[in-house]
This record gives C-alpha cells, sequence and structure tokens, in this order.
C-alpha cells in the first residue's frame, strides 16, 4: 500500500512541477527489492538501501557541488557511494555495496527543531502510549536473528550495534529538557537482546 502512495506521489511531483526535482527514497523495500523498486518506482531517481546517513549526505554534498555542472561523470561518482540504487543513461540498474558503521553515536540525534515532537504526538510516532508527550528513540540498530517475517536484518545488517550509554541519556535529557518529554519510546528491534 504504502509503496502505491510513494508511486502516486513522485509522479505528480515528476509531472506537475517546471523543475524536476530529484526524488530519494530508502527504507525497506529498496533495501530488499532495489530493482523491483525503482521498476516500480519510475519516476524515482535514486534508492538507498540499508542505513543511508553516509551514502545520503555524500550524493547530497556532489549535487550541490555539481549544480548546473554538466561535464562530470556522474556515473563514476553514483559507483562510490555506498548503498546506492541507480540507473545507469541506458538503463541498467546498478546496486552498490552497504556499509554498515560500528560507531551510531557520530551520527547523532535527530534534528529535533526540525520535527518538533508536540508537532507530532498521536499522527506518527506511536499508537501505544501512557504520556502525551512521547518521543520515539533508537539505541541500537541490526538484528542477528533469521526470522521469516522480519525486514530487520535486511535493512539494518545481521550484528547488532549499540549507541553508547552515555549518548542515549544524553538524548532523553535533551527531549525531557527541552520538549518537556514525559514518555520515551524505543524503538529498536532489538532492545532487549543485552540484559
Amino acid at each position: 500500500h504504502d509503496l502505491d502512495i510513494v508511486r502516486k506521489i513522485s509522479r505528480t511531483i515528476k509531472r506537475d512541477f517546471l523543475k524536476k526535482p530529484c526524488i530519494i527514497v530508502g527504507g525497506p523495500h529498496p533495501s530488499i527489492a532495489p530493482q523491483h523498486t525503482l521498476d516500480f518506482l519510475a519516476d524515482v531517481d535514486y534508492a538507498f538501501q540499508g542505513e543511508a546517513e553516509d551514502g545520503f549526505a555524500s550524493l547530497v554534498r556532489h549535487m550541490l557541488a555539481n549544480k548546473g555542472s554538466s561535464n562530470h561523470d556522474t556515473s563514476v561518482f553514483l559507483s562510490s557511494v555506498p548503498g546506492m540504487v541507480f540507473r545507469e543513461e541506458d538503463g541498467t540498474l546498478r546496486v552498490n555495496a552497504r556499509i554498515y558503521s560500528n560507531n551510531l553515536d557520530r551520527f547523532g540525534f535527530p534534528d529535533w527543531r526540525k520535527i518538533p515532537p508536540d508537532r507530532y504526538f498521536k499522527t506518527c510516532h506511536g499508537v501505544f502510549y501512557r504520556n502525551e508527550r512521547f518521543a520515539p528513540i533508537f539505541t541500537s540498530r541490526g538484528c542477528d536473528r533469521a526470522c521469516s517475517f522480519c525486514a530487520a536484518h535486511a535493512v539494518m545488517g545481521r550484528r547488532i550495534r549499540r549507541r553508547s550509554a552515555a549518548h542515549v541519556v544524553k538524548e532523553i535529557e535533551m527531549l525531557v529538557r527541552q520538549y518537556r518529554i514525559g514518555e520515551i519510546q524505543i524503538l529498536d528491534d532489538n532492545f532487549t537482546a543485552d540484559k
């Protein structure tokens, strides 16, 4: 269902905007089925599989540095971007190897100023809550299990990687102090894997 919505939105954007914006997707579907993703979403320019913090930042820097330039070899650059899924000029699909960072602290926190939690209460972050002022966080990524019903390992890798306790506590303290959050929802796939 979500894939159908993304297809409709991307078609509308490409059809209705005079300047055709670059459309990039990520998440479980491109991580599991990159070929199907770009075949089904014909108006999407690029996709990322797995973790995209490094690859996406690299792509954006490249696009900004080469804005308006036509004499650079984009295909060579795209081939170097971790986790990138793209079409060559001849239509051939390229799927780059992904990387997984062992140091999750280096990614920092989400920019909560741009996604203030109180604008999303009851709509996006969760279904079950005790305190109406809640926020979601992740303290780890990855899964070392092979459950047939779950895509966690396909997106985040087969090894559980954790943020440091100090980094997690710092984010919780910031959420409580700056946004008066009364409940933290930990969204990890394997929060209880390590007692």
